[in-house]
Parts: structure tokens; sequence; C-alpha cells
């Protein structure tokens, strides 16, 4: 027997309706989707623009999309203030100068700690002459 079924099935001849016609089990495809192939645009995951590599990427240079009649704005910025570049080229020398050595630092942070120390008692100073001018002001208070 088991040799016929597979005959018969060979042959399509089995009784149930569902291997006689496999598209009955299926659910009915939409006319829209017919013969359209989905966009694999579609298909792929939303990009977020966010992540784009090239978002922080800055151009200053000049755009093509400017007029070229345009006034250079940045021209009459430095007239206005009087903004001058060459002033500021040679800020770069003045770093070579700023080399010091041990006895040099150390003299500075003495110097240093002595005006430090010098405002500290300035301070107090200020804050015993406050006190004392509200004492004052109590037994003043206290007398009348």
């Amino acid at each position: 027997m088991s040799s016929s079924a597979g005959a018969a099935a060979s042959h399509g001849k089995l009784s149930n309706s569902k291997y006689n016609n496999p598209s009955s089990d299926r659910r009915p495809v939409k006319e829209g989707h017919l013969g359209l192939k989905r966009d694999r645009v579609d298909l792929k995951r939303k990009r977020n623009p966010y992540l784009d590599e090239m978002d922080d990427f800055i151009d200053d240079g000049d755009d093509d999309d400017e007029d070229d009649d345009a006034p250079d704005v940045s021209k009459y910025i430095r007239e206005i203030f009087g903004y001058d570049k060459s002033r500021f080229n040679d800020a770069d020398d003045d770093l070579t100068y700023m080399d010091s050595n041990f006895s040099q630092i150390e003299k500075e942070e003495q110097n240093c700690s002595k005006i430090a120390r010098l405002e500290d008692e300035i301070e107090q100073l200020k804050e015993l002459a406050d006190l004392k001018k509200q004492r004052d002001k109590l037994k003043k208070k206290s007398k009348k």
C-alpha cells in the first residue's frame, strides 16, 4: 500500500484538497502587489540622518551658490572694528621667550606665596575691623 500511496502522490491523485490546491491555505494577494517588486530602499532599515559621517564636516570655503557680486561682509567688519591680521602674525614668537629654569620658578613661587600671606593678613584685619564696628554699635544701642 505504501508504494501505491507514493505512486498516487507523485501523480497528484490524493484525495486531500490541500495537496491538490496549495493556494487555498494561503492569504489572498492584494491586487496592488501583483507583479510589482518592492523597492529595495523601502526594505532597508531607515537611516538616522544624524549619524551621517559628513554631518560634522565644516566647509569654510566659498560656496558656488553664493553670488560673486555679493559684498565681502568680513571685509566691512574688519574695517569697522579696525582688525588687522598682520598684528597677530608674530604671536608664536612670544612662546619661545616663555622658557624658564627651576630657580626662576622657585623664586616666582616664593614671591607668590609671600603676596598671598599679605593678602590673607589684610583680609583678617578688615574682618576684625568690621567686628569691632559691630560691637561698638551694639554697645551704643545697649547704652541708650
